[in-house]
């Protein structure tokens, strides 16, 4: 594949060489990491702010128990029409700061692969690629995005400022157990529908301050419904095999490393290019050592 055809059609990983990354090439997996490993303490700024229910005013209280399903419309309409909105209010405002705690615990458990739209940029070589002494993988977008694996593939937004909820930004989502529960309005036992407030979209995990801007990231979130007990920092997710397209050596890379990519890229079909600066200008220079 031709360097410019590389450019328009993949996505980057700039690597340090050592053996996970020697591992990402042959086994076909790329390690997702728990977001609390990420290197931005600030990533998934999932700020709740329900504080607009504490107007108590009928008509919102009413929307956000019927819009998550928190209680029967019966119960809903028996303190409305009964001046019992501190407890509506309370009821209300209980299971969210619940189904909030369960909704930062789902999104933390997540994980992350990161991508670059950007292959020239000198700070990616400097700080993802072991200062041009590590190398940078060439994935085809369109591949990886076909499969059920990487179908959240999407582009990061930088701000200055977290993207702002919206009440339509929610759902509640029924899970299986049911529980009872004892209805004082009604003097009798009942069946309730347990639910989780979940984001009705990723959108929101695809943000990052505008300082990180030169990164042009492209990140990869999955659900591996992993229990909380087995969980570890990342998991590994397979790609498919003919997803790398090219990989860049940099400069500084010892020759017998080399010599090793350059067999593999051979025996595989894969174009090989090396990188370096080119110091009159603080750009970058790329030649290609194998084209198939």
């Amino acid at each position: 594949m031709s360097l410019s055809e590389v450019e328009d059609s993949c996505l980057f990983r700039y690597r340090h060489f050592n053996k996970n990354t020697v591992k990402e090439i042959l086994n076909k997996e790329i390690w997702h990491s728990d977001v609390n490993n990420l290197n931005d303490p600030f990533e998934f700024p999932i700020i709740l702010d329900w504080s607009e229910i504490d107007r108590k005013d009928k008509s919102l209280l009413t929307k956000y128990a019927m819009h998550f399903n928190f209680l029967p419309l019966d119960e809903i309409t028996y303190y409305c029409l009964n001046d019992k909105l501190d407890l509506l209010h309370s009821i209300i405002n209980d299971n969210l700061h619940g189904a909030s705690l369960a909704m930062k615990e789902y999104y933390e458990s997540l994980y992350v692969c990161c991508f670059s739209k950007s292959l020239r940029d000198p700070l990616m070589w400097s700080h993802y690629s072991d200062g041009m002494k590590g190398l940078c993988i060439a994935y085809d977008k369109n591949i990886l995005k076909g499969t059920n694996e990487y179908k959240n593939l999407n582009p990061v937004v930088y701000n200055k400022k977290p993207i702002e909820f919206l009440f339509k930004d929610f759902r509640a989502d029924k899970i299986s157990s049911e529980f009872k529960y004892y209805d004082e309005i009604h003097k009798e036992n009942r069946i309730a529908e347990p639910r989780l407030i979940r984001l009705n979209t990723f959108e929101h995990l695809y943000q990052k301050h505008e300082r990180w801007a030169y990164e042009g990231e492209v990140r990869n979130i999955v659900d591996l419904d992993i229990p909380r007990s087995k969980r570890k920092d990342g998991a590994l997710v397979k790609y498919p095999s003919d997803a790398i397209k090219a990989i860049l050596v940099g400069c500084k890379m010892k020759g017998t490393k080399i010599k090793m990519i350059y067999k593999y890229c051979y025996y595989n079909k894969i174009s090989l290019y090396i990188v370096s600066p080119d110091k009159r200008d603080y750009s970058i220079l790329i030649k290609d050592l194998y084209i198939p």
